[in-house]
């Protein structure tokens, strides 16, 4: 009893103390953490060009065997730069090798050697003219312009993966300055996972673009909802403080009246719970009575029990109503004084 009424005292000092601080609080306003505006970081953004596109500017119609080189060159360029950067590089490294098989063409060096070894002068000379051959021929079937054409869509395909990094990796910073203490973010850590995949994979990058604006869409909804609670927050708070600095002494009297109610409720709980035990060993000595009765009965008069099996009961028997006779006083006197508690909030019975 002693324990539960200092649990109760330390309740209402809690409850007391909680009113006093709340009340004292005065129009201090609840500070929360800010983050960045997810809508003007992606407006803002300009992304870097790379060097090997600006280098197809300088490359103009006709190609010749050097403007061919030159894209072969800047195709090897931009493949080690997304190596570098942890890109893939399966579409540019495809592209590269149309572009090398359409600039190289069909080496003729072996068959210009073999026409040279005729010596008939005209005779060579129509085997040079009908295979459409010169002595200084090296190479057949090329198409410089296919060469340049899929060269420029290797390095423009990389522009764009080096510009979706750039927002990918601006989307992350902006997504890790949010006080994750504040906002739940764990479904855009997944889709932010989901657009990372998307992108390493090369697969349906013109989709990223897309996924970034819904992501950042996602996380201004975040910021939006987080300001509502904080206003329903902030007016519950003083809805709260100013309805104790009201009604304080109200307050004080009722968490008082709580604690009083509290301690009798207590004390009259376990009052009932021992006389329900007092009531249910009374019966259970009377029902261990009538079995040794019947237990005799069936023994001396019915004859229908053996001696050991009369002897195992009645020991049994004669064993509990012992046991129940010593704990009978334990708990009646455990009950007499919760009742003799009662004199404190139930003077007119005493």
């Amino acid at each position: 009893m002693r324990r539960i009424v200092a649990v109760l005292v330390l309740l209402f000092v809690a409850g007391v103390f909680s009113l006093f601080l709340i009340a004292q609080s005065g129009t201090e306003e609840v500070s929360f953490p800010d983050v960045l505006d997810p809508t003007t970081v992606e407006v803002n953004f300009t992304p870097a060009v790379l060097p090997q596109l600006v280098v197809f500017e300088n490359i103009t119609e006709p190609y010749d065997d050097a403007d061919a080189a030159l894209a072969l060159v800047v195709v090897q360029e931009t493949i080690e730069g997304l190596q570098d950067n942890a890109l893939p590089v399966f579409y540019a490294g495809d592209k590269f090798f149309e572009a090398r098989k359409a600039y190289e063409g069909e080496n003729v060096t072996g068959i210009v050697e073999e026409l040279l070894q005729i010596t008939d002068a005209k005779q060579r000379e129509r085997t040079f003219a009908k295979l459409n051959l010169t002595v200084g021929s090296r190479k057949i079937n090329f198409d410089y312009a296919s060469a340049v054409k899929l060269s420029r869509d290797a390095v423009e395909h990389a522009q764009k993966l080096h510009t979706l990094q750039e927002r990918v990796t601006l989307l992350n910073y902006t997504v890790a300055q949010v006080n994750r203490s504040a906002y739940n973010i764990s479904e855009l850590d997944i889709f932010l996972g989901a657009i990372s995949a998307q992108l390493q994979n090369e697969q349906n990058i013109d989709l990223i673009g897309g996924m970034i604006v819904q992501a950042y869409a996602r996380l201004d909804e975040l910021l939006v909802e987080h300001s509502r609670a904080v206003v329903l927050l902030k007016a519950s708070q003083r809805t709260l403080k100013n309805f104790i600095l009201t009604n304080w002494k109200s307050l004080l009297i009722l968490v008082f009246v709580a604690f009083i109610v509290g301690v009798i409720s207590v004390n009259e709980l376990r009052i009932y719970l021992f006389e329900e035990k007092i009531n249910n060993l009374h019966l259970e000595f009377q029902t261990l009575e009538k079995l040794c009765r019947k237990v005799q009965n069936d023994r001396y008069v019915e004859k229908t029990l053996t001696k050991s099996d009369y002897g195992v009961r009645m020991q049994q028997y004669k064993s509990r109503m012992t046991a129940i006779q010593h704990t009978l006083p334990v708990v009646k006197g455990s009950a007499d004084r919760l009742r003799h508690h009662r004199k404190y909030y139930f003077p007119i019975f005493h």
